[in-house]
């Protein structure tokens, strides 16, 4: 049975962890010095995570070649018992003109749980008013579920 001076315990060791996981999710970011060197990887990143949706998802490539634009996120997720925090990087392209625009994310969260899950996130727009949207404010609201 937990006492009062034990639920205190329990509460600040897991405030404790929960705060320092959810901080460790602010250092995921683009590996590089300069700017130019981080957007090289992410190029890198974007290039890889559609490679590997193509050879899972070969319909994908004709659907995002006619689609107005398209964005290609890495997440890191982190998730302690009632508070979650996600952080990640990515960027979106117009195809039409094929101009990129290099964005970072970042993700707050409530609700039961407990892991780490790093993933990538591609998003296909094929209405030019929701993807001009997405650039102008990049804000997305939602709920998910994970096990």
């Amino acid at each position: 049975m937990l006492t009062t001076t034990n639920w205190t315990r329990v509460s600040l060791m897991v405030a404790c962890a929960a705060i320092s996981l959810v901080t460790l999710t602010g250092c995921y970011k683009a590996q590089g010095h300069h700017a130019e060197d981080k957007r090289k990887y992410i190029r890198t990143m974007s290039h890889q995570a559609l490679i590997d949706l193509y050879k899972e998802k070969p319909g994908a490539k004709a659907r995002i070649e006619k689609a107005v634009g398209y964005a290609v996120f890495s997440d890191l997720n982190v998730k302690i018992i009632f508070v979650g925090s996600g952080q990640g990087y990515g960027m979106a392209v117009s195809n039409a003109t094929k101009k990129e625009t290099f964005m970072r994310m970042g993700e707050l969260g409530a609700g039961f749980g407990l892991g780490v899950s790093d993933f990538r996130t591609i998003m296909v727009f094929h209405d030019q008013k929701t993807f001009n949207d997405f650039l102008e404010t990049g804000i997305e609201f939602s709920g998910k579920a994970s096990a």
